[in-house]
C-alpha cells in the first residue's frame, strides 16, 4: 500500500520557459510558465494551474509519478520530495550546460559558503574543460596544492566514483567534508596520459582574497585569490597601503584566480579608468548591455601596473584583465587564461533551494568574447614543472623587470 502521506505532499510547479523535464534525471517533458513551484512544508499537491502547451505531453509525467508512487516495490524508499528535486535537476541537466544547475538546500548552502573566505575542504576551485571536471586552481597553502594538484588537472574519480556526468555541485559536495577527514581523488595532469591518485586530509580553508606585500624594496605586489564577499574591502586596504608607500610600480597577480563576483572585478576596474564601461553582457536575443564601474576613484591611474595571468585565471579575473587590456592600462605577462565567460544568474527558490542558470555571455569593453577564448598575454612566459621544482617564478621575474624599466 502507498503511504497516504506521499499522496498528499504539496508541490506546485512553476517554470518560466518550456524546457525538458526529467523525473530523477531520466524522464523528459516540459514545463510552461503557468506552473508554480513551492517546495515548503511537509506535504505535496501537484497541480497543473493552466492549459499546458499542446506540443508537450504532460500525461507521461503524471503517469510515471503515479506508477512509481503506487507500484514501486520498496515503498519505504519513495521520497516525493527527492523525486521533485530529481525531476527539476533532470530538467536543467537537459540543457547540456554544466554551469546551469538546480541545487537542493544542502548544495545551495555550499555554493554560498564557497564565496566566503573560510570553509572545510581541500582548497580547490573547479570548472569544466573538454566536458570533464577540471581544477581551475588549487588555493595557495591548501591541502590540494600540498598534494601536488595543479591548475588544469582533470578530476577522473572521487573516492573511486567516476566523475563522468557528475555536476560541479555534486562533485564539490563529495570532495568537501569535515575537517581532518579524508578524500581520495584520481586525477590526470593536462597533457599526460597516466592518471595519478592522492588521498587528501581535509582542513579548514581560510584565506584573504586580497593580499599585498612590497618586494624588491619599491614594488607593490598585490594578489587577488578570488572575488568574494570581502574583496572590495580588502582591495581598499591594499590601495591605502600603496598610497602610503608610493611604490614605483604595482604587480597585480590574478594567476589561479577562478573568479567570483563580477561586481568586485568591475569595482577594481574603476581604480584604473574610473566609471567607464568595465564589462558587457550579450543575451540570447543578441542585445548587449554595458556595465560601468561604480568606482570612479582612479587611485592607480598614475602607477605602472603589470598584470600576471595564467590558465587558472577564469571568469571575473578574465573580465578584469580584459577590461584593463582594452584600455591599454597594463602589460599582461604569463599565459592565456582559462576562457570561462558566461553568466549564471543565482536564483534563490523556496525551502533553501536555488538555481544557477546561464543567461548571457561576458564581453570585454571592446566586444571580445571571453568564453572558450580566454585573454592572451602581451608577453607569453610559461611556468614549467622545472621552474616550480626549483622554486623560481619567471613570470614574476619578468613583471619586476618591466616595472623597473623607465
Amino acid at each position: 500500500m502507498v503511504n497516504p502521506e506521499y499522496r498528499t505532499i504539496k508541490v506546485i510547479i512553476y517554470i518560466i520557459s518550456a524546457i525538458a523535464f526529467f523525473v530523477g534525471g531520466f524522464f523528459v517533458g516540459n514545463f510552461q510558465k503557468n506552473y508554480y513551484i513551492n517546495l515548503s512544508g511537509n506535504k505535496i499537491t501537484i497541480e497543473n494551474k493552466s492549459q499546458a502547451n499542446q506540443n508537450v505531453d504532460f500525461s507521461i509525467f503524471w503517469k510515471v509519478w503515479d506508477e512509481v508512487s503506487n507500484k514501486y516495490l520498496y515503498q519505504e524508499d519513495v521520497d516525493p520530495q527527492k523525486m521533485v528535486y530529481g525531476a527539476i535537476k533532470g530538467m536543467v541537466a537537459s540543457l547540456d550546460d554544466p554551469y546551469s544547475i538546480f541545487l537542493d538546500p544542502e548544495e545551495f548552502a555550499q555554493l554560498k559558503e564557497s564565496m566566503a573566505s573560510t570553509y572545510e575542504g581541500i582548497g580547490i576551485e573547479m570548472g569544466f574543460k573538454d566536458n570533464q571536471i577540471v581544477v581551475i586552481t588549487p588555493f595557495e597553502g591548501s591541502p590540494a596544492i600540498k598534494s601536488g594538484i595543479k591548475a588544469g588537472d582533470y578530476i577522473l574519480k572521487i573516492n573511486d566514483e567516476i566523475t563522468t556526468n557528475m555536476s560541479l555541485s555534486e562533485s564539490a559536495s563529495k570532495i568537501r567534508g569535515e575537517n581532518k577527514t579524508k578524500v581520495k581523488l584520481t586525477l590526470q595532469h593536462q597533457g599526460e596520459s597516466d592518471p595519478y591518485e592522492v588521498e587528501i586530509v581535509r582542513s579548514v580553508i581560510t584565506y584573504d582574497t586580497v593580499t599585498i606585500k612590497f618586494i624588491d624594496d619599491d614594488i607593490a605586489y598585490v594578489r587577488i585569490l578570488q572575488f568574494g564577499d570581502d574583496t572590495n574591502a580588502q582591495w581598499d586596504d591594499a590601495i591605502s597601503e600603496i598610497q602610503s608607500q608610493n611604490p614605483k610600480g604595482v604587480i597585480l597577480d590574478l594567476r589561479n584566480n577562478p573568479g567570483g563576483y563580477v561586481s568586485s572585478a568591475s569595482y577594481i576596474v574603476g581604480d584604473f579608468v574610473g566609471s567607464k564601461v568595465a564589462v558587457k553582457q550579450k543575451f540570447s536575443d543578441s542585445h548587449v548591455t554595458s556595465q560601468k564601474s561604480i568606482n570612479s576613484k582612479q587611485r592607480l591611474k598614475d602607477y605602472k601596473v603589470i598584470l600576471l595571468l595564467n590558465e587558472g585565471s577564469a571568469s571575473a579575473s578574465e573580465i578584469l584583465a580584459g577590461a584593463l587590456k582594452y584600455y591599454n592600462i597594463v602589460t599582461i605577462v604569463g599565459e592565456k587564461s582559462f576562457g570561462k565567460g558566461i553568466v549564471q544568474d543565482q536564483i534563490p527558490l523556496s525551502s533553501g533551494t536555488g538555481l544557477h542558470v546561464t543567461t548571457s555571455e561576458w564581453l570585454t569593453p571592446g566586444d571580445q568574447n571571453i568564453h572558450k577564448q580566454g585573454i592572451e598575454p602581451d608577453i607569453q612566459i610559461e611556468m614549467t614543472e622545472d621552474d616550480i621544482k626549483k622554486g623560481i617564478d619567471p613570470q614574476l621575474d619578468k613583471a619586476k623587470e618591466l616595472v623597473s624599466v623607465n
